[in-house]
């Protein structure tokens, strides 16, 4: 989390971006706890996690705009973020996934999940495989 001074608050990490000290002295947990590239200065409007939205449906809702309800829920998240991030609509990294596109990320990313994704009856848990290819692919 950014603090005023755009340093990395973490835990195990001062300001200077070092590992925590126990009691005076570092500790090799304390450095191995926190990697050193996760501390650190952020600077303008680089971010150490991807400011973009991944979205998942059997279906492209973004094209096809039905169904209606899950359209309209999928553009007020969009517009959350935007004003949150304090980009235009048009700004935001937004990654829409229907099935098809899902099949071909989790084939490149790791063949051996496409048998559970086709397998999977229930659409969440098939959004939450697509979801873990496309972090993987792209962060």
């Amino acid at each position: 989390q950014n603090n005023k001074d755009n340093q990395i608050d973490c835990d195990g990490c001062n300001a200077e971006g070092k590992g925590a000290e126990t009691e005076g002295k570092e500790t090799a947990e304390a450095e191995a706890a926190v990697a050193p590239e996760v501390c650190g200065k952020v600077t303008g409007n680089e971010f150490l996690i991807p400011r973009r939205l991944i979205f998942t449906h059997e279906k492209n809702i973004l094209e096809r705009k039905e169904p209606s309800h899950l359209y309209n829920n999928v553009q007020r998240t969009i517009q959350m973020y935007s004003k949150f991030w304090n980009q235009s609509t048009s700004e935001v990294d937004v990654w829409f996934l229907d099935n098809k596109e899902c099949l071909k990320l989790i084939e490149q990313v790791e063949p051996r999940l496409v048998q559970p994704f086709l397998l999977e009856p229930y659409g969440a848990y098939q959004g939450d495989i697509c979801r873990i290819a496309a972090l993987y692919l792209r962060g």
